[in-house]
């Protein structure tokens, strides 16, 4: 499990040249707070490294390196390989160098994980505010920091109460997003255009499996979009007509319960490529045939649609339009 770690270095005192050091670690709902050995205060190098000890209430213990572009060092058996909040500087060039960084950043950076669905959005001044939707369905909302770093940007992420961190590394040379924390298969970056004659997929079987509902035909699989303006049209309205399915030995018209599934509407929001939408599938819930609400939010990478369908409560699987 990977976290996010913010140390804070106070001003020298004058006389004895001492700064105070403290630290938060962050492991997804854990919060550690640490401050330097002894009595809590060092000396800070003004030509190089320095390395702080920093310890804990319940004995904790974390080595931190101090450095001119960021930070390095151990917390027990994890890492630490940070960058700096050039923001919180007060020297010109540091935050010119800062804001030079930031400019290509400025804006909606957006992440597909298992976990769920997030929007990073880095504002001006390196404040980032994060949205998301977990696999379970619930909202998560935070904030974040800008930091900077030698050939990388920086936004730790803690949501401690999703139980969620990650951090976002955002190449200087331009190159791909990188994602920590949130497993392996994780999309992440800036959103594009849809391609033209693009199609919405979800695999019936695994929404079977993950949600435990079994939707009765049909689920959108193959249904073409199109982009107008900021809302994405179905071709179709996506109707099936009839529903007619097998309950026992008995096969039953549906027709009153009309179209399935019913009002699939996907909003895209072109500042930061992110798309959101629902739509209702007729499903036996519990024994009971009912109307189903499923929603759906994702990102467009390179003209390719990705992101989840959620049920409230029973889990999420993958949904792509391209």
């Amino acid at each position: 499990m990977k976290g996010t770690i913010q140390v804070k270095v106070g001003k020298p005192n004058k006389k004895t040249g001492l700064a105070t050091v403290k630290a938060t670690v962050q492991l997804g709902a854990k919060k550690v707070t640490l401050k330097a050995a002894g009595k809590g205060s060092v000396q800070i190098a003004a030509d190089g490294p320095t390395e702080v000890e920093l310890v804990g209430k319940g004995a904790e213990e974390c080595v931190v390196v101090l450095g001119a572009d960021g930070l390095g060092g151990s917390y027990g058996a994890y890492a630490i390989d940070g960058a700096r909040n050039f923001f919180a500087s007060k020297d010109k060039a540091e935050l010119a160098a800062a804001n030079a960084v930031l400019g290509r950043w400025l804006g909606g950076v957006s992440v597909i994980a298992d976990a769920g669905s997030f929007t990073v959005t880095i504002a001006k001044k390196g404040k980032v505010k994060v949205s998301g939707t977990l696999a379970n369905g619930k909202k998560a909302t935070g904030n974040a920091v800008f930091l900077v770093g030698e050939e990388w940007a920086c936004v730790p992420v803690a949501l401690p109460k999703a139980n969620v961190s990650f951090a976002l590394w955002l190449p200087l040379d331009g190159g791909e997003v990188v994602v920590s924390g949130l497993g392996d298969d994780v999309v992440a970056g800036r959103g594009g255009a849809l391609k033209a004659g693009a199609e919405f997929r979800i695999d019936a079987d695994e929404f079977a499996a993950v949600t435990g509902i079994d939707a009765l035909p049909y689920l959108p699989d193959g249904v073409s979009v199109e982009q107008s303006g900021s809302k994405w049209v179905v071709a179709g309205g996506a109707k099936a007509g009839k529903v007619v399915y097998q309950r026992g030995t008995q096969e039953i018209d549906e027709s009153k319960l009309g179209e399935n599934p019913s009002g699939l509407k996907l909003t895209y929001k072109a500042k930061d490529g992110s798309f959101k939408g629902s739509f209702k599938v007729y499903a036996e819930v519990k024994g009971k045939l009912k109307a189903t609400t499923v929603s759906v939010s994702g990102i467009v990478l390179d003209g390719v649609g990705y992101g989840t369908a959620t049920v409230k409560g029973n889990g999420n699987v993958p949904v792509t339009i391209e």
